[in-house]
């Protein structure tokens, strides 16, 4: 079966603005990938070497290596030949790329010293045609192929579909020649302009390049590269039209769950009142529908669980869901109850006004059974709010066992309590609940004020240390505007905290902030983030939310959020 592989150049927006490759590591397991390629030109310390290892084994990773320098210069080899291997070594890497250099040129000699480090270093080498007059050409490409056979090297050869057009060679004629050499292909696509000027790469789909007519006809031993640059959220598209001309299936398997109630919601997006709009743009909504499109945007999968309508607004839910691939598999469809929707009006205060029509809904009747279908297989984090457990007595009793199942799989269950009084019968029973809740969970993480009134204690140091002797390992505290703290034990038993500030913006509606929120401490733990740099996540596009009138619309792709925190000034904050 072909291995399906991902350059990280795919992420050319998030490298641009200086996300270490070791970071894009988990995004690119997230899809499903079980082979990367890490390119040397954007590795910018020595450190980086080694937690690109860990990540690539702590993801499941195997990794090859893309370096750009000629393999031969001068007839004989380059000069940091041994220093590249040792780099590959350090990370764990199986297969080491070069440009081709005068390896065609270059004595039998040469090509025995560098098959020989290569089996002491443990990996295979190939040679790619890039896009440079010297290293590029179809001739050029032949003749080095031909010598290194003729020699008996054991040096591969990694084919560049898109590569040829920036030599104007015909890539269809390269294919048919070069085909029984190939044992690694980069796969892109690009538009066909006549001049270099005007030349691009594009999505698999949009391009001149018929390349579903070559994979087919490649060894299922040669690995694919997706190698070109795609925005985050739309590489799992990109990924699924390889699997399908490969004859794969794309798995269902999401890194996180949620379990909530998505809603239409209908917005008067300007100063006038419901009985004086004209128009209601439609869009999302929903606590939980609101962190998964924030964890989707940054470049994670993602499944939804819950129950829906067989109507109209469930059809709009289950239709959106779909075309940003967050995984639908694990929602009921049900005659008799409707699917919930909601009206939200703006204010110059940035507090929206919001009318739900919920009661009874298709969602509140969700019951504990829908955990007994659930597979899962490759599942990291099962996140779950307040808002839903509060609805009816099963709701409830779902999330309880739904949490429960979850931790039995050695899944991290998040918790953001996000009150809801009015959903209650009282407060007593509201706080009863919600730390029962609390007490089964991995990560807490309730606003300041929600904190206190659920511990009934008023230092945010006092709120962690009630939390963690019910067994929390980590509380996040949000600390309004202003930023947010993360406590957590070492060792010792002693606590340890984090204080991060968050960001100056300009406040349009608050509704959403905390759920993005949410959604950076959710893809920092799947990333590996140290506290601190998760706070920042968190912070940032919870900022970057409340400039938007949409409860999730504003949610930022991977590329935007780096952007983001590295142009944005900070507030200033303490506890």
């Amino acid at each position: 079966m072909t291995t399906i592989g991902i350059n990280t150049l795919v992420y050319m927006t998030e490298l641009a603005n200086g996300t270490p490759q070791s970071n894009l590591l988990p995004i690119i397991a997230s899809h499903g990938i079980t082979l990367a390629e890490v390119r040397r030109e954007y590795i910018a310390s020595d450190a980086e070497f080694d937690l690109i290892a860990a990540a690539a084994q702590a993801n499941g990773l195997d990794l090859f290596y893309s370096v750009p320098e000629s393999l031969t210069i001068d007839g004989a080899v380059n000069p940091g030949f041994a220093g590249f291997l040792d780099e590959a070594r350090r990370m764990g890497v199986t297969n080491v790329k070069f440009n081709q250099g005068d390896v065609k040129d270059v004595a039998k000699s040469v090509i025995d010293d560098i098959d020989a480090a290569a089996a002491a270093y443990g990996v295979t080498l190939t040679i790619e045609n890039d896009q440079t007059p010297e290293n590029g050409t179809l001739d050029c490409t032949v003749a080095s192929l031909r010598h290194i056979k003729e020699l008996g090297g054991n040096i591969g050869y990694t084919f560049d579909l898109g590569n040829w057009f920036w030599r104007g060679e015909n890539a269809g004629e390269a294919f048919a020649q070069l085909l029984p050499a190939i044992t690694v292909f980069h796969l892109k696509n690009v538009n066909g302009a006549a001049t270099r000027e005007e030349l691009a790469t594009t999505m698999l789909e949009d391009g001149v390049i018929d390349w579903k007519t070559m994979l087919p006809q490649l060894d299922a031993s040669v690995p694919v590269f997706l190698e070109f640059p795609i925005p985050a959220d739309g590489v799992a598209a990109q990924v699924a039209q390889v699997r399908e001309v490969v004859g794969q299936k794309t798995p269902i398997m999401s890194e996180v769950m949620t379990i909530g109630e998505p809603m239409v919601n209908l917005i008067a997006d300007s100063a006038e009142t419901f009985m004086e709009a004209r128009t209601l743009p439609r869009e999302m909504a929903g606590a939980e529908f609101n962190v998964a499109i924030g964890v989707k945007r940054q470049g994670h999968s993602i499944s939804y669980v819950t129950t829906l309508g067989n109507d109209w607004q469930g059809d709009l839910i289950v239709d959106y869901m779909n075309n940003i691939d967050i995984d639908t598999t694990n929602i009921r469809r049900v005659d008799g109850a409707a699917t919930g929707y909601q009206l939200k009006v703006r204010s110059s205060d940035g507090e929206p006004k919001v009318i739900y029509f919920r009661a009874g809904s298709a969602a509140s009747q969700t019951a504990p059974d829908i955990v007994d279908g659930i597979d899962f297989d490759g599942l990291k984090i099962l996140h779950v709010t307040g808002i839903f457990s509060a609805l009816t007595d099963n709701t409830y009793a779902t999330v309880m066992r739904l949490v429960d199942a979850a931790k039995a799989h050695g899944v991290t269950v998040t918790f953001d309590p996000n009150p809801r009084p009015t959903l209650w019968n009282s407060e007593e029973q509201m706080i009863e609940a919600t730390n029962r809740i609390a007490a089964k969970c991995d990560v807490f993480m309730p606003g300041l004020s929600e904190g206190q009134l659920f511990s009934g204690l008023t230092d945010p140091r006092a709120i962690a240390d009630y939390y963690f002797d019910m067994g929390v390992r980590q509380v996040v505290i949000k600390l309004g505007a202003e930023g947010s703290a993360l406590f957590e034990r070492d060792e010792s038993g002693a606590r340890r905290e984090t204080v991060v500030p968050s960001f100056e913006v300009d406040v349009v509606d608050t509704v959403g902030a905390g759920d993005g929120f949410a959604s950076g401490v959710i893809t920092s733990l799947l990333e590996g983030l140290d506290d601190e740099h998760l706070l920042e996540r968190a912070n940032a596009v919870g900022a970057i939310q409340v400039t938007s009138v949409s409860d999730s619309e504003g949610l930022p792709t991977a590329g935007e959020l780096a952007e983001f925190i590295a142009n944005t000034p900070r507030k200033e904050v303490s506890l």
